[in-house]
């Protein structure tokens, strides 16, 4: 909220109560995920964070000014995969709910899902 009154501007900041999105790993593997400011396609180094096994956690674009916004998704290192593994790239703002994720790895399934306004992107285990 932004108020002019006279020569006096206040910005007043209000955290939100439903976030934009949220993230859940329904599996048995840490998620790493971030925000990428490359084409979908490309190799990305922009993965921020973790997201530990049947844990959940609200997310919004750390740069939300960026013409594109994707979310890249990998599986972290781990003796099963060493290198890691992208599980996808997604335009969370242009998927709807209802939308079945395609992911780069068949072990795994995703699924958008509506909670109020909160888009929530799942990971799941498909076995």
């Amino acid at each position: 909220v932004v108020a002019n009154k006279g020569s006096t501007n206040m910005i007043i900041i209000r955290q939100s109560s439903h976030p934009p999105f949220r993230l859940e790993n329904h599996t048995m593997f840490p998620l790493h995920f971030g925000q990428s400011a490359t084409r979908i396609g490309t190799e990305d180094s922009e993965i921020d964070a973790m997201l530990l096994p049947y844990q959940s956690t609200d997310f919004a674009w750390d740069e939300p000014e960026l013409r594109r916004r994707i979310l890249v998704v990998r599986l972290a290192d781990s003796p099963q995969s060493p290198q890691g593994c992208t599980l996808g790239r997604f335009q969370l703002d242009t998927l709807a709910p209802g939308t079945i994720l395609a992911l780069e790895r068949g072990s795994f399934a995703g699924e958008i899902v509506a909670d109020g306004p909160t888009r929530v992107m799942r990971i799941t285990d498909s076995t």
